[in-house]
C-alpha cells in the first residue's frame, strides 16, 4: 500500500481534481446526485489520489466548486464531506474518459 500511495501523491494538482470528480462519478445513480463520502471513500481516495487527509479531500472539493464543476457541501470539521457534480464538471468528465 505505501508503494502506491507514493506514486499516486506524485499526481499533478489536476489529476488530483480529476480522481476526484471521477470518483465521484462513479458514486453517482443519476446525474445531479448529491453525495457523501463513507469512511471507505476516504481511504480509496487517500491511496488512489494520494490525498492525506479529510481536510485536504475537503479543499479538494471546494476548489472544484470553485472552478464550477461541483457543488461541494462539506462540514466546517470535515466530518462531513459530500458534492455532487455540475453540468460543466460532468461536460468535464467527458473530456478525460
Amino acid at each position: 500500500m505505501r508503494f502506491i500511495t507514493r506514486i499516486m501523491a506524485k499526481m499533478t494538482t489536476q489529476q488530483r481534481l480529476d480522481c476526484l470528480l471521477k470518483h465521484f462519478n462513479k458514486l453517482a445513480e443519476n446525474q445531479g446526485d448529491m453525495m457523501q463520502l463513507d469512511g471507505e471513500d476516504i481511504t480509496l481516495l487517500m491511496d488512489k489520489c494520494g490525498f492525506v487527509s479529510r481536510s485536504e479531500i475537503a479543499f479538494y472539493l471546494d476548489s472544484l466548486a470553485t472552478l464550477g464543476l461541483m457543488r461541494s457541501s462539506c462540514s466546517a470539521d470535515h466530518t462531513l464531506l459530500a458534492a455532487s457534480i455540475t453540468i460543466e464538471g460532468y461536460c468535464r468528465l467527458d473530456e478525460i474518459q
